[in-house]
């Protein structure tokens, strides 16, 4: 064997994870997050959206971005995630990406999607009055 590969391989020490040290730790990232409040029950109803509503949206944005979505129901006031304080029951969407232009990305393009579910998941017979 060469003596110069001897030297090398005898500097590699073994990881807990069977490889050298040289491989054990992965870059660090910067992940950056945003959240929405949405109200379960406003002026305009009672918002029930059905859990795969919001799981093809994750989906969706987990396979066209470099994005997580997820979306988290709090039938009770509270701050809840280490987010601020929110005084009445709702959902609270979180979503994470690498940067804010990634950010920017997936909120342009799953706002009208999630109004869309807003909008005909609304059931106006249970809503707040005005002024409430």
């Amino acid at each position: 064997m060469n003596k110069e590969l001897e030297r090398e391989e005898a500097n590699v020490i073994p990881s807990v994870f069977g490889r050298s040290s040289e491989r054990t730790f992965l870059p660090l990232t910067t992940m950056i997050s945003v959240t929405r409040v949405i109200p379960i029950i406003t002026e305009g109803g009672e918002i029930d959206i059905p859990r795969e509503g919001f799981a093809r949206l994750a989906k969706s944005v987990s396979e066209r971005f470099n994005a997580v979505l997820e979306v988290h129901e709090h039938a009770q006031p509270g701050a809840y995630h280490g987010r601020d304080y929110v005084d009445v029951p709702h959902l609270l969407l979180l979503l994470v990406a690498d940067s804010d232009e990634e950010l920017v990305k997936v909120i342009d393009a799953i706002d009208p999607e999630i109004e869309e579910l807003v909008n005909t998941h609304t059931n106006m017979e249970l809503a707040v009055p005005a002024g409430r």
